[in-house]
Parts: C-alpha cells; structure tokens; sequence
C-alpha cells in the first residue's frame, strides 16, 4: 500500500496552484517553482510570519532539485523581498542556522494576509451531515453538502453550501441548491463522487441547462461507467496538454539559439520545430524538445553556445597559413602576378 499524499489546507494548496500566474512571480525561472511551493507548503497559517526552519537540504530532497538549485531559488526570492534571512548561531554547538522569514510582499502577493499584514480568515464548514432520514427538518444553516475530499472550499446558495467546484451547476445550468444535493447522494449510492462523473463528462455538459442538465447527470450516474479513472484519464489529458502547449511556447523563443553541455560538450541546435543534437565526435541526431532540456538550461548544465573564430584551435597556426598561401594563389592567378625571383649578381 502506498503512502497517502500530504494534504495542505486549502490556502496555501491554491496558493501553490497560483504561483506561476501571479503577477509578482512573473520572473521566477521554471525551475524554482518546485522549490518556492515546498517553502510555501511549510508556512503556519496561524503565524504566517513566523520563521521557516527547513534545511536546504530538506527542501532538495522534497523538491527533486538540487542543493545548488535550491540557494539560487533561495537567493532570487531573498532579491526580490520575498523572504529575509537572518544567520543565528547555535548555542552550545558549532555552525549556525538561517531560517528563512517571509515578508509582507510574500504573503500578500500569495493571498495569505491582507494588504495590512493581517491574517485572512478563511470560512470553515462542518464536514457531517446527517442523510439519513430526508424527511426530518433540518436545523437553520444544517443543509451542507458532505465533502467528498477534506480542505474544500463551499460556496453558499441560501441554506446549502455546496462545494465550489459544482457550483457553476446552480449559477450557469440553473440547478437548484437541493436538486445538486440530490445528484451527490445518487452519485455517493453507486460509489461515485458528482465531482469526479461533472469533471469527466464537461464537454457533454457544456450548454445543458435544468431539466436537460439533470437529466443527463442521472442517466450518467446510473450507467455503472467508472467515472473515477475517467476523471484522472481527463485530468492527466489536460496536463499533457499544458505541457505540450507549454513546449510549444519555449521552442519559439529558442528557435535558432544553440546550447551546449557543460559536461558532455554536446551542442543542442533549436528548429523550428525539433532540437539537433551535434556531438563531439561529429554525430548528430534530432529530437523532440522535452521538459528535461529546457530544465537543464535552467539549472545552468546548458549554456548558450558561442560559435569559435575559425582562427582558435590547437592548428590555428597551420590553418592560417595555409589559408594565406591559397589566398595568395587565388590573387596571383587571378591577376597574372609572377613571384618575384631575386636577380643573378
């Protein structure tokens, strides 16, 4: 049996989702992002300033990147004035520490406090509801859909919050609050989750509304179709897709510059539409770029590649001479020169 993901209140999981798109992030390279969303992980709602302790080493390992990786994420988040560090020294014991301290900047720009420095407060909803009897009366406030996954976020519809990933069904299909309700305990009946089946099936549902949207939800619930594997199918699909638009973005803009390896020596040629590869040993070959490339580049294993003067070279010497000779030879066929011959005395 595996071990179970970590799960992060809901916050700092969006805040983690949000990152690349913020506006103050703009600049943080590709390869950092991993690295910035294991430090937001570890920030305490509760103290959001207080200090962050984890290693550099620790972050590494979480973050798959390495420990050089790490002080340049690091240090472009301390340049930035996101983070501020202060060196202590270990009493009793030889060495210091540096933990990392978030600024205001930081979490005001990840939406954790407000422009003031103060703790937002984020609504909490009671996760048990009792179904079990539909014909008693229910408590003021009592309607509210059971979670399906812990640390969602609700919105409310009168008397029933309904988790926020369904909620377009009220506000664009024009579902009612209870009739939603409704399709969450036919979807938990055949071990299901309405999220999962609406996820899987949104392009069949674009543009249902009420009774049609209804509908056609039940019927889905009631095929005994497995909509859990067809909603990670369609999720996964979706990733490949960024990825593959994401790749398509990064090889327009390296289109025509050339890279090489600090280790291998191996110059990597971008196309318009492929990578050439140009070994040492005068070998070629073409792919198709991949994460891993425009990772390395970030990480600073491929450096642009500067073309060499055809003078450098261990033969420079012997090439350039004999260069002058052909040139030379060229001028004096081209324009009947004889050599001069030194005179008989």
């Amino acid at each position: 049996m595996g071990i179970p993901a970590p799960s992060f209140p809901y916050p700092i999981t969006l805040a983690c989702t949000s990152l690349p798109h913020l506006e103050s992030f703009a600049d943080l390279p590709d390869g950092f992002i991993r690295i910035v969303s294991r430090i937001i992980q570890k920030i305490n709602l509760k103290n959001p300033f207080s200090e962050i302790f984890a290693t550099r080493s620790t972050i590494a390992n979480e973050s798959g990147k390495s420990l050089d990786t790490v002080h340049r994420a690091v240090k472009w988040l301390e340049d930035h004035g996101m983070i501020e560090r202060e060196r202590k020294a270990k009493i009793g014991y030889r060495g210091s520490k540096s933990p990392l301290i978030p600024t205001q900047k930081f979490l005001h720009s990840l939406n954790l406090v407000d422009e003031n420095g103060n703790s937002r407060e984020f609504p909490k909803f009671s996760t048990k509801t009792d179904f079990s009897d539909a014909n008693k009366k229910s408590a003021p406030g009592a309607n509210v859909a059971p979670t399906e996954k812990k640390n969602r976020l609700f919105k409310r519809f009168g008397n029933v919050s309904l988790p926020i990933d369904l909620s377009w069904l009220c506000e664009r299909g024009g579902l009612t609050p209870y009739g939603v309700l409704g399709l969450m305990k036919l979807a938990r009946s055949v071990k299901q989750t309405l999220s999962e089946v609406v996820h899987a099936s949104m392009k069949y549902l674009d543009g249902l509304t009420k009774n049609e949207l209804y509908a056609y939800i039940t019927k889905l619930l009631q095929s005994g179709r497995d909509f859990k594997n067809l909603s990670e199918i369609s999720k996964e699909n979706d990733k490949n897709r960024e990825i593959s638009e994401y790749l398509k973005e990064k090889q327009k803009i390296f289109f025509g510059k050339k890279f090489i390896s600090q280790s291998t020596r191996t110059i990597y040629e971008f196309t318009e539409d492929s990578v050439k590869c140009h070994y040492p040993d005068g070998a070629s070959k073409t792919m198709v770029l991949e994460m891993g490339l425009l990772e390395a580049i970030q990480q600073g294993k491929l450096r642009p590649y500067v073309s060499q003067p055809k003078s450098c070279g261990p033969n420079a010497a012997s090439v350039s001479t004999k260069n002058s000779i052909l040139r030379k030879t060229f001028l004096e066929s081209l324009f009947n020169i004889k050599p001069k011959v030194p005179l008989a005395s």
